[in-house]
């Protein structure tokens, strides 16, 4: 930020976080893409993306665990933010292809952990993170573990229903997908859904004058 490649602008009471300007936005694309490219991750990372912008959970999930198997350590998710700063990251370079990132913005009844809000035509994308508390029985119990990675990621989806998240979409987007992302160390879990925004507006709407 001090160093003039970050600027921040005031949203209310928060400080929101921006590139400066197109060539430093550009550098930063450069260097997160050679990121990739000098661990041999560069078709990882393109098939996590493309997956995630069209709702395959389960090649989303694949790839994501290969990217975090290969480039992360064990101590950086020991915090639980690090899993939040690292999708934003990856994320970053869709700003190229006109698409609006929010990080804990408040919409609806709470604050979804990230939206990426698409140019027109294309459905936007809810995630919620999850992170499954350490367990010394999963080191003889993997299915345990793989067994509360996906209740985790399922919870996420019914946090993003239950919240109404879907306020931070337009009000003519017709579709979205909602993405639920539990971890643990390097194991991940992945729940999406293809939701119809219009439908699930209606149905929030009813309940509400119940």
């Amino acid at each position: 930020y001090f160093s003039g490649y970050l600027t921040g602008v005031r949203i209310g009471s928060n400080l929101q976080a921006r590139v400066p300007n197109d060539e430093v936005r550009r550098e930063l694309r450069i260097l997160w893409e050679r990121f990739f490219e000098e661990r041999g991750l560069e078709g990882a990372y393109k098939n996590c993306i493309e997956a995630l912008l069209k709702g395959d959970g389960a090649t989303f999930q694949n790839e994501f665990s290969n990217i975090i198997k290969c480039v992360i350590s064990t101590f950086d998710t020991a915090h639980d933010a690090f899993y939040h700063a690292f999708l934003l990251s990856m994320f970053y370079p869709l700003m190229d292809s006109d698409y609006r990132i929010e990080s804990n913005r408040e919409h609806g009844l709470g604050r979804p952990d990230i939206v990426l809000c698409p140019p027109a035509g294309k459905p936007p994308v809810i995630i919620e993170l999850k992170k499954l508390p350490p367990n010394p029985r999963y080191k003889d119990h993997p299915d345990e573990r793989e067994r509360d990675l996906q209740i985790e990621s399922e919870k996420a989806i019914q946090q993003i229903h239950k919240k109404e998240y879907s306020y931070a979409l337009p009000p003519d987007t017709t579709s979205a997908i909602f993405c639920g992302v539990a971890c643990l160390t390097k194991y991940v879990a992945v729940k999406m859904e293809v939701v119809d925004i219009a439908s699930l507006r209606l149905s929030n709407s009813d309940v509400g004058e119940n």
